[in-house]
């Protein structure tokens, strides 16, 4: 035996198994964050009267301290696991795209962006046609107006038109001789829901770390609800329009930019230059910059984006099924969703600040005007 394929075997000998490393991440994840939310319950117990100037900590504090310390441990772990090494795509084997040029793959892309537009603007028409048929004095009655409805109309007809192309675009380009990515396995969704349990910690702490780097370098306070669809759904909570909102947001917006970005941009990029991590970096930095487009999330949001794009990007060129990018980004959504419902405080508040620049809170009488918060830029779209 060669002395390459003894050093070859030793090293596999040390690497951990994908799904194995996964499951130790989503284990590691729990412990620490039942180990820090058990601290947190028993300071709660133990702590004397506070006194002026004590501030317990707060769940959503404790929340943060557990994304920090899972964060480091998740990407050991992924090392560990032969998921992020170099090299690591080359020895689990890329996925065989060849059955089409790098055009053809793009070319669905195309399709799906066109369709959801086709769609948004066939959605958003019916209400215009609804209310000329009140005014002709049809059998309707006028529907007054509603921002929160006709961004639900929109969006639904964006994702079942965007969501029809892209299904067409997939069965059309897959090949059953080849393991282009293409097909759905029956694992993929659990796999992608737990892909995304070991991802979060990762991307919320990519995005903290940039929301304060923002903060120190212009000096205003950044929005931690940096989606304008999140800042909607938070404000309109009890509007059951806001259901179709959230949940186009979880399974439309995954399902259509999965096959976007992942289904097509990083196929076609792939088969371009060979490379899969070039093609999973650059279709991550497209993902992020497109969040862009229209102001639709602030800059400071853009690296968690991009870190969210590698993680969904490296998983898809692992498992090489269409189900595991979709059920991450529908989970990714669906967690984001949850935390800005379960921390929106639903009295609002006006911020004001004080000769040395700190946030002065004072509450706001329901139904009065609130002011301006500096820095708090809440983008638009609804999904990541």
């Amino acid at each position: 035996m060669a002395l390459s394929d003894v050093a070859l075997n030793r090293t596999n000998r040390r690497t951990i198994s994908p799904r194995l490393g996964l499951a130790a991440g989503a284990v590691a994840f729990l412990l620490v964050a039942h180990a820090a939310l058990g601290q947190s319950l028993a300071q709660v117990q133990s702590a004397p009267p506070m006194g002026e100037g004590v501030k317990a900590l707060t769940a959503s504090d404790w929340l943060a301290i557990t994304i920090r310390i899972a964060a480091p441990l998740v990407l050991v772990i992924l090392f560990l696991a032969d998921f992020i090494r170099p090299g690591s795509f080359q020895r689990a084997g890329k996925r065989d795209v060849v059955a089409y040029q790098w055009p053809v793959w793009l070319f669905g892309a195309f399709v799906v962006v066109s369709a959801q537009i086709f769609g948004a603007q066939a959605f958003s028409q019916i209400t215009e046609l609804w209310e000329w048929l009140a005014g002709q004095g049809g059998p309707v009655q006028s529907l007054g107006e509603s921002e929160t409805r006709d961004e639900a109309l929109t969006q639904l007809g964006s994702v079942l038109f965007g969501a029809f192309a892209g299904g067409v675009m997939v069965y059309l380009l897959n090949k059953r001789e080849h393991d282009e990515g293409m097909r759905f396995g029956a694992g993929d969704i659990p796999l992608g829901l737990l892909a995304v349990l070991i991802a979060f910690p990762v991307v919320a702490a990519a995005g903290e770390a940039s929301r304060l780097a923002f903060q120190y370098a212009s000096g205003e306070e950044q929005s931690t609800v940096a989606h304008a669809t999140l800042e909607m759904i938070r404000q309109n909570s009890d509007d059951p329009w806001t259901w179709v909102i959230i949940v186009t947001a979880i399974l439309g917006a995954a399902i259509i930019e999965e096959l976007i970005f992942r289904a097509f941009v990083q196929t076609a990029l792939l088969r371009m230059m060979g490379s899969a991590w070039l093609a999973v970096i650059i279709t991550s930095a497209v993902f992020a910059l497109v969040h862009r487009v229209g102001d639709a999330v602030p800059w400071h949001a853009i690296p968690a984006l991009f870190v969210l794009g590698l993680a969904i990007g490296v998983a898809y060129e692992r498992f090489k099924g269409l189900g595991v990018p979709i059920a991450m980004h529908a989970g990714f959504n669906a967690i984001n969703i949850a935390l800005v419902l379960w921390m929106a405080d639903p009295t609002p508040q006006a911020t004001q600040y004080d000769e040395r620049g700190m946030p002065i809170t004072e509450q706001v009488e329901p139904g009065q005007p609130q002011p301006a918060q500096p820095g708090a830029q809440p983008g638009s779209g609804g999904q990541r």
